[in-house]
């Protein structure tokens, strides 16, 4: 019987073209506060709140297991996961089966390799060596659009896409046969951005090499060449891999557009203020709107757009929306459909305002815990250096100098 793993795979290189009408979004009904009622919350208003990452209702709900896994959750915001793992494992006994299947997803979640471990592939992905100086390494984006850089695996060199939104390393099988990499097992599945399942076997390699930054007995999934070749305007290209999540989860990633570099650095202890950035199943980021209400949304460096998800567009107030066409190349995925655009919006990241436009609007569906309101792609790099920390809980966006011309 084959496996089924929950490992996310992204997409790649989205293309928007041509515009079909242009009309209002009216204010979202949903936007009026039943939270300041005076009632009990009921059980549901309680799980949609924790479902978008707000236990703040559940303090008053009546059941203490409910409010225990409020607590958990609280925990995980706050980067206190052993704390929470403690709680949510008491949790998996409850008598209540929401609290017990939620406890056991949210445990799934918080652990990166928890596919592989399931798939009995439980290899360690630690640099061999720790990293104490900046690793500066040069990237282009060609046809992809996206941040392709040279690496080595097993000794050979490879062009692989930086890909936050992939849980794991990829490799194509090709690629792979021809590099010696070890095959752990029979096909798995994976699921791509558009929700749709993509065949992959866990496989190791002995060392893969990006820059001074090296990594042994390193995870990583093998998938068909086809699944790696991408359609740009008139042509298609194709990768040998991505560099997921297992991989820069261990580092403080920074990406230059201006200066078309990645430096990966130590990660930090910890930082002073809010941290708003954390792992369930995805890594995600906090993210403030107008009005001062929460949103999350997935950090996707491997995708060629930012875009909401109709639960975050549900969130929001009055918005002005077009419809478009798009073109989406992914990992196992070509797809043409039309879809809604935001035109603009405005988000407070790391208690920075930040202006987003033409946001795309699509689901995802990556079977975590958290309702994910929306992704952070690559396209933001063009406008804010983008540096992100997972020990540390930290995503940050800084804008680029403002270049002077000569007449000034």
């Amino acid at each position: 019987m084959t496996a089924m793993i929950r490992t996310v795979i992204s997409g790649i290189g989205i293309l928007t073209v041509g515009t079909v009408g242009l009309f209002h979004d009216p204010a979202n009904p949903m936007t009026r506060s039943h939270l300041q009622a005076k009632r009990p919350p009921r059980v549901n208003d309680v799980w949609e709140s924790l479902y978008s990452l707000d236990p703040a209702v559940a303090v008053r709900h009546h059941s203490p297991d409910i409010r225990r896994f409020a607590a958990a959750l609280q925990c995980i915001l706050a980067g206190k996961n052993s704390e929470s793992r403690q709680a949510l494992l008491e949790l998996t006994r409850s008598p209540d089966y929401r609290i017990r299947a939620n406890s056991a997803l949210l445990l799934r979640n918080m652990i990166p390799n928890q596919d592989f471990i399931l798939a009995g592939v439980g290899v360690p992905t630690e640099p061999s060596e720790t990293l104490e100086e900046p690793v500066s390494i040069p990237f282009r984006t060609g046809r992809s659009g996206l941040a392709m850089v040279s690496s080595h695996v097993n000794g050979q060199r490879c062009t692989m896409i930086l890909d936050s939104g992939s849980t794991y390393s990829v490799l194509d099988d090709v690629t792979a046969a021809r590099l010696g990499v070890r095959i752990l097992g029979k096909a798995v599945f994976a699921r791509n951005i558009a929700g749709n399942t993509v065949s992959l076997r866990p496989g190791v390699v002995e060392e893969l090499r990006i820059g001074n930054l090296t990594f042994r007995n390193h995870p990583v999934a093998v998938i068909d060449k086809k699944n790696l070749i991408f359609w740009a305007p008139r042509k298609t290209f194709g990768i040998d891999g991505l560099i997921g999540w297992n991989t820069l989860q261990y580092c403080r990633v920074t990406i230059d557009m201006r200066k078309m570099r990645i430096v990966f650095t130590p990660p930090a202890e910890s930082l002073e203020g809010e941290r708003n950035l954390f792992w369930l199943g995805y890594p995600l980021i906090r993210i403030r709107d107008e009005r001062g209400g929460w949103l999350n949304f997935g950090l996707d460096i491997g995708a060629g757009r930012s875009f909401l998800t109709p639960v975050g567009l549900s969130k929001l107030g009055h918005l002005r929306i077009y419809q478009g066409r798009i073109r989406m190349s992914g990992v196992g995925e070509k797809l043409n459909f039309v879809s809604r655009f935001v035109s603009e919006l405005l988000l407070d990241i790391g208690n920075r305002s930040v202006r987003l436009t033409n946001l795309i609007v699509m689901p995802v569906d990556y079977g975590t815990f958290v309702r994910i309101d929306g992704i952070i792609g690559f396209d933001v790099a063009s406008g804010y250096r983008i540096s992100f920390d997972l020990k540390a809980g930290r995503f940050a966006m800084q804008p680029y100098a403002r270049i002077r011309t000569e007449s000034e």
